[in-house]
């Protein structure tokens, strides 16, 4: 028993291989497509990489609770999350029935509660803020278990230096706190062969706090917000409430001055 040859189609006609015309200016059209390719491909080799370009500048940290945004391209915290998930519960009526816009569930929106977050520096009878200086941002990034290591931590570093002062900012989530809440800290070290008179830091923290639940990457109002330094039994916090509720901002080390700006709370350190 013999296996049926199988049948090719070519130009609507049934054969049992390609002629041998077929053949041969198959043949051609492959040396004539190689050489093109070689041909193509000699201009390629001179032609320059184009350079790589830094796209992403803002970096989240978060504990499973709540999250933090910082901003490189702005040098500043721009976004502190309430919760994880955009939305919290679904949106009910005055009925206690589920609210519905045509086929879609409406639901109770996640608040971001902070406008912004920053530090300033006071050096050598000059004070400024630390977003008006440029940020190092190959120095900047994701904190490394090690010295030395970059990338593999939670934590943000920002890195900026105002003359021979090296201001290293570290901004994260702590993984041991079981709320929404965030760490921002500055290290200041003088890289030149001099002292450095007058050095101090500052921040400030401008929550929001007032109604509207726009969307989780939305900021909400500053209405009917009232903001407390609180001194007392060793304390060193910063109440600020209002229809949102109440944020406590505490300062790591003695405070030397506190007070209101224009620019909202503000603690020298």
């Amino acid at each position: 028993m013999h296996r049926p040859t199988q049948a090719r189609e070519y130009f609507g006609h049934q054969r049992s291989g390609p002629p041998r015309a077929s053949r041969a200016l198959g043949s051609a059209l492959l040396s004539l497509g190689a050489a093109a390719s070689v041909a193509l491909a000699a201009p390629h080799a001179a032609r320059a990489e184009a350079p790589v370009q830094r796209t992403f500048f803002r970096l989240p940290s978060s504990n499973g609770f709540g999250a933090v945004l910082l901003d490189l391209g702005a040098a500043r915290l721009t976004h502190f999350r309430e919760r994880l998930p955009a939305t919290e519960e679904p949106l009910l009526d005055e009925r206690g029935e589920e609210v519905w816009i045509g086929n879609q569930p409406q639901a109770v929106r996640t608040r971001d509660l902070l406008y912004d977050a920053y530090f300033g520096l006071r050096s050598d009878g000059h004070q400024r803020w630390l977003t008006e200086v440029p940020v190092d941002l190959d120095a900047s990034g994701y904190a490394g278990w090690t010295d030395g290591q970059r990338g593999g931590m939670g934590v943000v570093t920002m890195v900026q230096r105002v003359g021979n002062l090296e201001c290293r900012q570290l901004f994260f989530a702590p993984q041991g706190l079981p709320q929404a809440g965030f760490v921002m800290a500055m290290r200041i070290e003088n890289r030149g062969e001099g002292p450095a008179e007058g050095v101090s830091a500052f921040s400030l923290h401008n929550f929001h706090l007032g109604f509207g639940r726009p969307g989780v990457m939305a900021d909400i109002g500053e209405s009917g917000e009232t903001v407390a330094y609180d001194a007392s039994q060793g304390r060193r916090d910063f109440l600020e409430r209002a229809f949102a509720g109440v944020v406590v901002a505490r300062a790591l080390e003695e405070v030397a001055a506190a007070g209101l700006t224009r620019r909202r709370r503000r603690a020298r350190r």
